[in-house]
């Protein structure tokens, strides 16, 4: 991926994660690349004690936050945090696979840690394809535990499968 920090999540992608999500918020998102229709921009301030991501919008949020500034941990430990506070709350984190740190801390507190297989191919702001990601991305999925602990599960997710067989029931109704 660029240097950009502004990609956006190709359509694609998002089909498969939302039919499962059923996402309420995004929670990393500008007003040009945000995928629900409710977003928290950088100016929100999304990492804000202030500002919860489920309480108010539902039970399902979405974050691909930007990778460089200011990290990964704490958008992981917002997540986990707002998992704790809502029963029945998922958030997805996308991430790189990378950062002993933060990935140590999703292994303790997430729900699955899913290797997301094939690289997905991320957008640039303008919508065009961003050409060869060369980072291996994971997708980190926090629920709501009562003890607030894991060890996460761990797998890769063949998410173009998934899509396929998206693409199929939709051709059999």
């Amino acid at each position: 991926m660029a240097g950009n920090q502004d990609m956006r999540t190709p359509p694609e992608f998002w089909d498969v994660l939302y039919a499962e999500f059923h996402f309420h918020i995004d929670v990393a998102a500008s007003n040009n690349n945000n995928m629900c229709a409710r977003w928290y921009t950088a100016e929100d301030d999304a990492l804000s004690d202030q500002r919860s991501w489920v309480a108010v919008y539902g039970y399902s949020a979405y974050c691909n936050p930007p990778f460089r500034t200011p990290g990964m941990m704490p958008w992981v430990v917002k997540a986990h945090v707002e998992t704790l506070l809502v029963p029945g709350t998922t958030v997805v984190v996308i991430g790189p696979n990378s950062g002993a740190e933060w990935m140590a801390y999703c292994e303790r507190h997430a729900a699955e840690i899913r290797n997301l297989s094939p690289r997905v191919q991320w957008l640039n702001p303008d919508g065009s394809r961003s050409g060869n990601n060369m980072h291996d991305n994971v997708a980190v999925v926090f629920r709501y535990k009562p003890d607030g602990r894991g060890p996460a599960v761990r797998y890769t997710w063949y998410w173009q499968e998934e899509m396929k067989k998206m693409e199929t029931e939709i051709e059999g109704l």
